[in-house]
């Protein structure tokens, strides 16, 4: 048996900074490290915001991944994870280049903004009071392992697998809004080929319930209000690449409304 040892969590950042900046992969912390743990795979992801925040990126809020609990018996899961997302990375473009993304994915997501600011022990009504927006769109995630061939833990230190948060019309949220996000059902269509089919209650029970989830976690101080809060995949991701177009249509279109992207 292998004897476990401490991570260097500066210098797995490093790798995977400098994954990020050549586009390259590299064998999954927990490939080399046995033992590797998700306060690793923080303990790394602080270390790769800290550098960018020091390199001029500005956090804007948070994603939240593998919040559908379908997955987790595969994925050997007992919990989601969640990861900064950054000006720098949120779009509203509708045509979007593939350049710097390594082995790129789509997935549909519902993404919340709040008229204030939503403090650790908010319940879920005081969340409900305090949401402000509710949008329908993409969240671009990639993988810089082979194949996307990692663990949880991995995901986490790769900055949360974030790439680009495509965000969709911001509608103002309707008073059943909790209700209401849960029940909405949507379709995903790469062209005119509908790939899969998700419901918001896919996240956690609800997107307000995935929130409440969000913030009970350590380290967590709350949401303020100029952050966005991506709510996790309504399906599975899918592969992309250049020259598709994909379509993500709901059945409640008073809580949120289509969005459509194109790759280059």
């Amino acid at each position: 048996m292998v004897e476990a040892r401490p991570v260097d969590t500066g210098q797995a950042a490093s790798e995977l900074m400098e994954a990020m900046r050549s586009r390259a992969v590299l064998d999954p912390p927990s490939q080399r490290h046995p033992g590797f743990s998700a306060e690793d795979g923080y303990a790394i992801a602080r270390e790769i915001q800290n550098e960018r925040i020091a390199a001029g990126w500005h956090v804007a809020g948070w994603k939240l991944g593998f919040t559908n609990r379908e997955v987790w018996r595969d994925l050997d899961l007992d919990q989601p994870f969640w990861a900064p997302i950054y000006e720098e990375t949120i779009s509203e473009e509708l045509t979007v280049s593939l350049d710097g993304y390594v082995g790129p994915r789509i997935e549909p997501e519902i993404m919340l903004g709040f008229r204030s600011d939503v403090s650790r022990d908010s319940s879920l009504a005081e969340i409900g009071a305090a949401l402000g927006w509710a949008s329908l769109g993409f969240e671009l995630v990639h993988c810089h392992y082979p194949e996307w061939n990692m663990a949880p833990a991995d995901a986490i230190a790769d900055a949360g697998l974030h790439g680009l948060l495509l965000v969709g019309d911001r509608l103002e949220a309707p008073p059943d809004a909790d209700q209401r996000l849960a029940e909405t059902a949507v379709e995903l269509l790469r062209g005119e080929e509908v790939v899969a089919r998700g419901k918001g209650s896919n996240a956690l029970g609800g997107p307000l319930e995935a929130v409440a989830w969000f913030l009970t976690l350590p380290g967590v101080e709350g949401i303020r209000v100029d952050e966005i809060v991506t709510t996790g995949s309504l399906t599975p991701a899918f592969p992309v690449a250049r020259g598709e177009s994909w379509f993500v249509r709901p059945t409640d279109p008073v809580a949120v409304r289509e969005r459509r992207v194109s790759f280059s």
